[in-house]
């Protein structure tokens, strides 16, 4: 019996996102890639006892939440390019008021706000990336409710939530973080955050940016595949 993998998107995203690495997951997991309004609902046990939960970005901000709060309900969590949390309460306050901001202008133009953040270096993929994932995310952003992106923005904002890094070490259940290599700030931070953990594993991906599902998908399933196999032995 296969174990269930719940795969939670980032901002802009849905659930969509991930229908490129199905294929390749499904011989291993049911996979259930929720949109983030449904989040909530799949918290317990499917096939196989508690499902693996994998968060990228700001899903994954929601997935550490999500296993802390309920260690049992999970059997491992994954962390794609996801922060534990801004740690100054001074730097969450500001990044409240930017925040705040962004919400303002996808509200007035969500288009235009698509375009520049999605030029931002944080998300520059390398020349080589495969470009049908891409392009696929791309129109998945385009058809998105602006006024649901700008009240996430305002309610769910990294600096709307209290940083956890400190209580990772509480969870028992195996965790893979998976940062790109050339992301080299969530690269950097990972390696910190897992170095004397024993249960916390770090993968990065070569020549990846912070989509690393988008940049480097055949690397990502490789490590996704490998990792579900050790949690779920057959």
């Amino acid at each position: 019996m296969k174990p269930t993998l719940v795969m939670l998107h980032g901002f802009t995203g849905s659930g969509a996102a991930f229908d490129h690495l199905r294929p390749g997951l499904e011989a291993f997991a049911d996979v259930i890639t929720p949109d983030h309004l449904d989040w909530g609902g799949h918290g317990s046990g499917g096939h196989g006892g508690p499902p693996l939960l994998l968060g990228y970005s700001m899903g994954g901000r929601y997935a550490m939440r999500a296993a802390l709060a309920r260690p049992d309900s999970f059997s491992a969590l994954i962390l794609e390019s996801a922060h534990p949390g801004i740690e100054s309460a001074v730097e969450r306050a500001q990044r409240r008021d930017r925040d705040a901001e962004l919400a303002a202008w996808i509200r007035r133009d969500y288009n235009g706000f698509l375009d520049a953040w999605n030029r931002l270096p944080l998300f520059a993929s390398p020349e080589d990336a495969p470009s049908e994932p891409s392009e696929a995310f791309q129109r998945i952003q385009r058809t998105q409710d602006p006024e649901t992106l700008a009240r996430c923005l305002e309610t769910f904002g990294a600096g709307d939530v209290e940083p956890v890094r400190d209580r990772l070490p509480e969870l028992s259940m195996p965790v893979l973080a998976i940062t790109g290599g050339l992301d080299h700030i969530y690269t950097d931070l990972w390696a910190d955050i897992a170095r004397g953990h024993p249960h916390i594993r770090h993968a990065v991906v070569p020549d990846a940016g912070h989509r690393v599902h988008l940049d480097r998908p055949e690397a990502y399933l490789s490590i996704l595949t490998s990792f579900i196999q050790d949690v779920f032995p057959s």
